[in-house]
């Protein structure tokens, strides 16, 4: 709504500056002419005077397009602010225990989702990754393959069924501790300055360098 206010005042400065320019021109050459005329001043003053003008005008249009720019600059710093200032979406549940995951065995039961109440992503869903194994999800585009990410690091929560971890509802567990349990590698990534291992210890600067071989963990693959 801002940005398109921004434009909409952009849009009409330009030809209002172009008309009141062209109304101040008129009147500095009538104003020029009549002291030429009835008050004896020299052509040269005249002159003088009216090339003097146009070559305020310029900046003149400048001072007004800067102070649109400036406002179209504070739009877009304004917005990341309210985002980072606007409340949780989603009520604090630091008090519910942590999720032990175990084996990581992960099993959606009966599960239904939608964004919006009348488009129903997620119908029924019932599935079994087991741990130490590859699972796949495989669909076209929008089929729900992220939702199902989503659901499991509780970005959102199921509307009804259960998504369960190792015979946990994770409903009934901190986001917190979802969300370290569980790690989504994307397929569109961004990497900082800095060595491969820093960007993968981004989230845990204080990681060990050490596999370990002995934990079995499922995975889950779109």
């Amino acid at each position: 709504m801002k940005r398109t206010k921004m434009a909409r005042v952009s849009n009409r400065a330009s030809p209002l500056m172009e008309t009141l320019g062209g109304c101040a021109i008129a009147i500095a050459v009538t104003y020029g002419g009549y002291r030429v005329i009835e008050t004896g001043a020299t052509p040269g003053q005249f002159f003088s005077f009216i090339a003097a003008f146009l070559l305020a005008y310029e900046p003149a249009k400048r001072l007004a397009r800067l102070n649109i720019e400036l406002n179209s600059a504070l739009v877009g710093v304004r917005i990341p602010f309210e985002v980072l200032d606007s409340p949780p979406s989603e009520p604090p549940d630091s008090n519910k225990p942590g999720l032990n995951a175990r084996t990581a065995r992960l099993a959606f039961d009966d599960v239904h989702f939608a964004y919006r109440g009348d488009e129903p992503v997620l119908r029924g869903m019932s599935f079994v990754a087991e741990p130490g194994k590859f699972t796949a999800l495989v669909g076209p585009s929008g089929g729900g393959k992220s939702t199902v990410f989503n659901l499991i690091l509780r970005f959102y929560d199921a509307k009804r069924g259960k998504v369960v971890i190792d015979e946990q509802d994770i409903t009934l567990c901190s986001r917190q501790s979802c969300a370290s349990t569980s790690h989504m590698s994307d397929r569109t990534y961004s990497c900082f300055r800095g060595t491969v291992r820093e960007n993968i210890a981004f989230g845990k600067p204080g990681a060990s360098a050490r596999r370990d071989h002995r934990r079995r963990q499922s995975c889950l693959c779109a």
